[in-house]
């Protein structure tokens, strides 16, 4: 099956994202691209974490009907309530989106080099043992390439409030797609997606409209090539690199170690993120890195 066909083929794509803000950049994305992906002909599901006053916090209040009343265990219990199907409804609800789903597109602000809690706190709750982690009860036999998210593609799109040549290899903050390792490696190559380079937008608090008209036509690029882009080519636990399932074998990446040891091919300290834009000049202040909160350039 060619490129042109697996883009055309219509799909679900879950968009999740996170900012309270009607005016920020981040929002900016999420609407580009609801409507992008719609014109294709895609069924285009959400999450708006923030208007659905999402509960972040994962405790014993996700498990009505507890497996062990005297202390939680949280994998027990997961995996009792999912099996048994005895979650609560706003979980089931998510999860129902997400096996609904071709790709998963996280939007985002950087806020204290990750995402907003509100988020985390979505995966939290939403990757229940069974599905997300403990695949087929095997324990960690499926995991990184393989599990209940395989055969799905996932996207991160980030507003950086900095330069990003403080997100460069040798920059001050560390390169960004290493600081998002936890999420693209962890919470979405690890139940079996293919995950594609990060999108991120710098300088959303200092951006003019020629610069956010750029990066959203950037955005809608990225967006039309999301079903053909080439992955992070991350190291499958079953594939062969790692013989005992924990430690890469002697002979691969011989010389290597850290997040960057983990991703094939690479024999550099980072994989860049993709940046529609040039290195930026502006003051980056210790301020939380969010995103514009003042009207940008006219929505399209």
């Amino acid at each position: 099956m060619g490129k042109a066909t697996l883009a055309a083929r219509p799909r679900t794509i879950l968009l999740v994202h996170a900012h309270p803000e009607p005016t920020s950049f981040t929002r900016h994305l999420v609407t580009v691209a609801e409507r992008t992906l719609a014109g294709q002909g895609h069924t285009v599901l959400q999450s708006d974490l923030y208007a659905m006053q999402w509960k972040a916090v994962f405790d014993a209040d996700d498990f009505p009907q507890r497996l062990d009343t005297q202390r939680l265990s949280f994998i027990d219990e997961s995996r009792h309530a999912f099996a048994q199907g005895c979650q609560t409804a706003d979980v089931e609800a998510e999860q129902a989106k997400l096996q609904a789903a071709d790709a998963v597109i996280l939007v985002f602000p950087l806020w204290w080099f990750g995402m907003p809690a509100i988020m985390k706190g979505w995966i939290e709750r939403v990757w229940a043992y069974g599905l997300a982690y403990g695949y087929g009860d095997a324990g960690n036999a499926h995991r990184y390439g393989e599990g209940g998210f395989a055969g799905k593609r996932a996207l991160l799109a980030v507003s950086v409030g900095g330069p990003e040549k403080d997100y460069s290899p040798r920059g001050i903050n560390g390169p960004l797609e290493q600081l998002l390792f936890p999420v693209t490696h962890g919470a979405l190559f690890y139940p079996g997606m293919a995950v594609l380079p990060t999108f991120a937008v710098y300088d959303t608090g200092r951006m003019d409209a020629s610069v956010a008209d750029r990066a959203t036509m950037a955005w809608r690029q990225r967006l039309e090539n999301l079903f053909t882009d080439a992955p992070i080519p991350y190291r499958r636990q079953n594939g062969g690199d790692y013989p005992d399932r924990h430690v890469l074998a002697d002979d691969v990446a011989p010389g290597q170690t850290g997040i960057m040891a983990h991703v094939a091919g690479v024999m550099d300290s980072s994989i860049p993120a993709r940046s529609p834009l040039g290195v930026q000049d502006g003051p980056a202040g210790p301020q939380k890195h969010a995103s514009a909160t003042r009207p940008i350039s006219p929505q399209p």
